[in-house]
């Protein structure tokens, strides 16, 4: 300890004791490569109700077809729709899916339209899983 005018300065030694693993001092580390994506990671949950269902996970199970009132323009509709566990939704033309939308309603189905596919379109049969309906102006 030294002292100079009435103060005091000293030193204070601080121990810390550091614990070993049994592995030793060297640690495996895994390696990765940095551009795939992390293994064993959950997959982000799907948002609630219809726009968590992609459109090959639905079934139409009918349609409903009604004009507006005064008559003028055309008819417009609803589709009843079905998922695989039993849950049932009722969908208008613009509805969203988790891959894609309703674009409108028919006769005997809906005509759905998955994102990036313009050229594309799905008709799903009442009662029939959807299937490709080729390209536009394919005659439905």
């Amino acid at each position: 300890m030294v002292t100079r005018s009435g103060a005091v300065f000293g030193v204070v030694l601080v121990f810390v004791p550091t614990c070993r693993s049994d592995a030793g001092s060297r640690q495996e580390v895994e390696v990765r490569d940095p551009f795939s994506w992390p293994t064993g990671r959950a997959a982000a949950p799907r948002p609630p109700g219809l726009a968590g269902v992609e459109i090959s996970e639905i079934t139409v199970r009918g349609v409903l077809l009604f004009e507006e009132p005064g008559g003028a323009g055309r008819p417009r509709g609803l589709a009843l729709l079905e998922t695989g566990e039993g849950a049932g939704f009722v969908a208008a033309p613009g509805d969203r899916l988790l891959d894609g939308f309703l674009e409108r309603v028919e006769v005997g189905g809906g005509v759905f339209r998955r994102f990036g596919e313009a050229d594309r379109e799905v008709f799903a049969a009442v009662g029939v899983a959807p299937e490709a309906a080729g390209a536009l102006g394919s005659g439905r």
